[in-house]
């Protein structure tokens, strides 16, 4: 019988990690381990965790004595899996009743699975539930899938044989976002990537750093400039290269809104950061990779070699996005 692990990394989750691992314990399908990894916690996690431990012995624990991020948090949890397939649950999110159920039966039924996308619901403040709205597919080769998860046609929300999350750990070359990276990868190294109709309840939380003013936004520049190396690395197709590229143009256009709308709240510090790292993702485009027709777009033309009017033009473009009301 299949065996499943269960991956949950937390930091300071007191508020949510009870109702996280009742979805667990509660499963219909028996054969799983749970794997947490408290990243260094200042809150109740590990106690909550620990009264769990007492009733299920199929939960795990492990710590981290300071923070070091989920992906760092991730890998260690790796180190401590048995199971024959890898997946996870963020402490703030939930399964459905018969999640992990639905996910092994579609593993089992194709010997050439090795990712499984959950059926992806996104939870509101409200409570309010909408799906995913991405591709629909029953299966993709594993290029398929790695360039539909380019520009997250498909989403990340999966799980995996054991091997590749061995093969592939998260990366950790920046805090926030480069394991975005690490999912694209196990996409790729895949024989095929199936969709299942396996509930994972992902909430919108307001705390992360998607929804906050936070220089380490600026990780995201870091991430992608990796995920370029990776892929060069990997020797892929210029096709593929010229989607990513794009994409990281359009990553660093986003970080430059991000900067235009929040300057007014970062200090003197943290807006020359901010500019610091937004210079450095514009040097790293590659714009011969990039097609005329984009380069031409106001707000997307690269001007390379010349910082200032690339500025100039981002200045502009939010300017008008701002009076027109689409800002």
């Amino acid at each position: 019988m299949t065996k499943v692990s269960i991956l949950v990394a937390v930091y300071n989750g007191e508020k949510f990690i009870e109702k996280c691992l009742r979805s667990l314990v509660a499963q219909t399908y028996k054969n799983i381990e749970i794997v947490c990894v408290d990243d260094g916690s200042q809150d109740a996690s590990s106690s909550i965790i620990e009264s769990f431990m007492a009733e299920y012995p199929h939960i795990k624990l492990v710590k981290h004595e300071t923070n070091k991020g989920v992906a760092h948090a991730r890998n260690t949890g790796i180190g401590a899996c048995t199971g024959d397939i890898i997946g996870y649950l963020d402490c703030d999110d939930i399964y459905a009743g018969d999640t992990v159920e639905k996910l092994v039966a579609v593993f089992d039924a194709h010997e050439d699975a090795d990712c499984v996308l959950y059926r992806c619901v996104l939870v509101d403040k409200d409570g309010n539930t909408t799906d995913y709205n991405g591709l629909s597919f029953e299966a993709l080769d594993g290029k398929q899938a790695f360039v539909e998860s380019l520009t997250w046609n498909i989403h990340g929300v999966y799980a995996a044989r054991a091997e590749l999350f061995r093969q592939y750990n998260y990366d950790t070359s920046c805090r926030h976002f480069s394991d975005d990276n690490t999912t694209r990868l196990h996409y790729l190294i895949s024989r095929k990537v199936y969709q299942s109709d396996a509930p994972y309840f992902y909430w919108s939380n307001p705390n992360s750093i998607t929804n906050q003013i936070s220089v380490l936004r600026m990780d995201y520049l870091t991430a992608t400039q990796r995920m370029k190396s990776q892929l060069a690395e990997l020797k892929c197709s210029e096709a593929i290269l010229q989607t990513y590229e794009v994409e990281r143009l359009k990553v660093l256009v986003d970080c430059y809104m991000f900067y235009y709308k929040n300057r007014r709240s970062l200090s003197s510090e943290d807006k020359a950061y901010c500019l610091s790292e937004l210079k450095t993702g514009w040097e790293s485009i590659d714009t011969s990779l990039i097609k005329t027709n984009i380069k031409k777009k106001l707000g997307y033309i690269p001007f390379k070699g010349c910082w200032s009017l690339f500025r100039l033009e981002e200045e502009l473009y939010f300017f008008l996005k701002r009076i027109s009301g689409r800002l």
